[in-house]
């Protein structure tokens, strides 16, 4: 439960974990977005920065969830950008978790989505513009 027990590693890793296999499925991704499954995901990043396997997991779990364009807003609007920027320079020497940060990445701007994604539902141009600010800054802030 990546809520009860935000300081157990193993829990938070296996929790993201099921997360990306329910939001493998576009249809699963709007629901776990209204139950809050974005917050959590986040909290584990920020909670266990050096833990390789907690950032991979939830790293992935937002590269699948962020493909729903309600969540991807949530995701920018908590900070998620700055976040997986952290995760990508401070594992760099792992490629599974680089891999894993990049695709998180790729969500969070729009590069990956679903089809027949309404444009009503995307994120601002602002919002999307800034996040790209960040990713591309050197030190993760959009400077």
């Amino acid at each position: 439960d990546l809520v009860r027990f935000p300081d157990n590693e193993a829990i938070q890793t296996a929790g993201c974990d099921v997360l990306t296999t329910l939001c493998m499925h576009p249809s699963n991704r709007d629901p776990l977005c209204a139950i809050g499954a974005v917050s959590p995901i986040l909290q584990c990043l920020r909670l266990h920065p050096d833990a390789r396997a907690c950032q991979q997991a939830a790293s992935t779990a937002i590269s699948f969830l962020a493909r729903a364009p309600r969540a991807r807003v949530l995701f920018l609007n908590l900070g998620a950008v700055p976040a997986v920027c952290h995760t990508l320079h401070s594992h760099a020497n792992s490629p599974s978790v680089v891999a894993a940060a990049c695709r998180a990445l790729a969500a969070l701007v729009g590069a990956i989505q679903e089809p027949f994604v309404h444009v009503r539902d995307a994120p601002d141009p602002a919002t999307a513009a800034q996040a790209r600010r960040q990713i591309f800054s050197v030190n993760g802030d959009g400077a």
